[in-house]
C-alpha cells in the first residue's frame, strides 16, 4: 500500500478511507458539498465506503490537537525567608519542606518544619542494611 498525496494538493498524505484526501481537506470537502447540496446527507461516496456518511468518517478522523497558549509571564520568585520574611538574596537555604529560609531559620526546629525526617532516614537505613537470615540447619 503506497502512500498517496492528498487530492486537494495540500502536501499531506491522503487516505483511501477519506477518498484520497487528508483528514483536514476531507472535512473541508464535506462541509463545502453540504453547503452546495443541503438535501443530500452524503458526500460523493468513494467505491469502498459508499454507505458511510461524511459525519461518520469525520467523527473517526483524528482530531486536531490544540496548540497550547504561550504561558503568561510569571512574576519572579521572591527571595524571602518563609519564617521572618527577610530578604535572603543568593544565600537562601532551601528546606525539604519546600520553603526558602535565611541563615537564622534554616534548621527545621527554627521554622517549625513539617517534613518527616525520621521516616526518610529509616528508609535509608533499611535499604542500606538488608535483613540477613541464615537457613535453618537440620539436625541428624
Amino acid at each position: 500500500m503506497d502512500p498517496t498525496m492528498c487530492r486537494a494538493g495540500c502536501g499531506f498524505f491522503g487516505s483511501e478511507k477519506f477518498d484520497s484526501f487528508c483528514s483536514k481537506c476531507f472535512k473541508q470537502h464535506c462541509s463545502e458539498s453540504h453547503q452546495q447540496q443541503p438535501s443530500t446527507a452524503h458526500c460523493p461516496p468513494s467505491p469502498q465506503h459508499a454507505s458511510e456518511s461524511c459525519e461518520s468518517l469525520v467523527a473517526e478522523a483524528p482530531k486536531e490537537v490544540p496548540q497550547p497558549e504561550a504561558p503568561l509571564a510569571t512574576p519572579p520568585k521572591k527571595n524571602r525567608c518563609g519564617a521572618c520574611s527577610k530578604r535572603v538574596g543568593l544565600m537562601g537555604f532551601s528546606c525539604r519542606c519546600g520553603g526558602l529560609f535565611c541563615a537564622q531559620h534554616r534548621y527545621g526546629k527554627e521554622h517549625a518544619c513539617g517534613f518527616d525526617y525520621k521516616t526518610l532516614e529509616r528508609g535509608w537505613i533499611a535499604q542500606a542494611n538488608p535483613v540477613v537470615k541464615a537457613d535453618k540447619i537440620q539436625k541428624i
